[in-house]
């Protein structure tokens, strides 16, 4: 759904735009204003959203995890998450 209804969105607005601008002034002056700071804000989201879902997930497709007994920290929500299973 969080994928979903920002893709319309950018339906909506290029179909839009290109109907009321045309197409020359969208890919001259709205695609450079846009994708500037669109690529950097969809890095960050990807980022946040690996940490919070994917954090568990081994770094190496394969690879086994071994138990050295080194403490490590507690992934974010974790405790959170723990505490909603319980009744």
């Amino acid at each position: 759904m969080y994928l979903g209804i920002p893709f319309l969105a950018g339906i909506i607005t290029r179909f839009g735009l290109i109907g009321l601008e045309g197409r020359d002034w969208y890919e001259r002056e709205f695609v450079p204003l846009v994708e500037v700071p669109v690529m950097p804000g969809l890095v960050k989201v990807a980022l946040y959203f690996q940490r919070r879902f994917f954090v568990q997930a081994p770094l190496v497709a394969g690879a086994e995890q071994v138990d050295d007994g080194a403490a490590r920290p507690e992934p974010a929500g974790a405790r959170h998450r723990q505490s909603k299973d319980k009744p």
